[in-house]
């Protein structure tokens, strides 16, 4: 019946437009429910308003502003445990000016395990060099060997300290390292759980005092760098 077809048109339009309507509701709460797994946080950032707040480790909410394409940045970062990596040197008093090889200064290679606070990750994500979580390790490195330097200038104050300076570090790393590091890192809200030294190297104490003590092989060594 050729009448019953403007209805059944009338009808078919309306569905789509309910369909349309409800895959958007739908798509939108989708795009604005946002969760956190057990050991993820999220800073969440609004271009018109800065960061607006921080979702911490299994946590979620409805980040209404997501409706505007671009509006909203989510910079998800794992808050741990995390595990670093660092290997750093730092050559004996006279190591460099003599142009001594590697086997003249002090090489660690360390296993930093830490957590980072979701309350004070703010703080620690505005210290990037960027806006990125990856370049979170390279800051952390960069802390860490200053940190380091600090800390074996204490520990090695004069060539007679140089003998019992790899049991004097194999100590303090397994020991107070790590109450010092979250002493040192506490503002950032880095954590630290533990540090363990994978290889610890100091140079032989006779064989570099052998060395300073002839004149002659320190004046060759002087020549060949100039």
């Amino acid at each position: 019946d050729r009448r019953r077809i403007p209805g059944m048109i009338a009808t078919f339009f309306r569905l789509f437009f309910w369909t349309i309507l409800v895959a958007a509701v739908f798509g939108w709460l989708q795009l604005a429910y946002v969760s956190t797994s057990t050991r993820e946080a999220i800073l969440v950032e609004d271009n018109h308003n800065g960061f607006a707040h921080t979702l911490g480790p299994a946590q979620d909410s409805f980040l209404w502003n997501r409706a505007a394409p671009g509006r909203v940045i989510l910079h998800r970062v794992d808050v741990g445990p995390r595990v670093l990596r660092l290997e750093h040197k730092k050559g004996l008093a006279e190591s460099e000016m003599l142009g001594l090889d590697d086997s003249f200064y002090v090489q660690t290679d360390l296993r930093f395990e830490f957590n980072l606070d979701s309350d004070q990750l703010l703080g620690l994500f505005r210290k990037l060099d960027e806006p990125d979580w990856e370049r979170l390790n390279d800051y952390l490195s960069v802390r860490l060997k200053y940190f380091l330097e600090r800390r074996f200038a204490d520990l090695f104050e004069d060539q007679r300290d140089l003998a019992a300076l790899e049991a004097t570090l194999y100590e303090y790393v397994s020991g107070e390292m790590t109450a010092d590091l979250n002493t040192e890192f506490a503002e950032e809200g880095v954590r630290f759980a533990s540090v363990l030294p994978a290889r610890i190297y100091v140079p032989d104490a006779a064989l570099y005092q052998r060395i300073l003590a002839d004149e002659n092989l320190i004046l060759s060594l002087q020549r060949a760098r100039l």
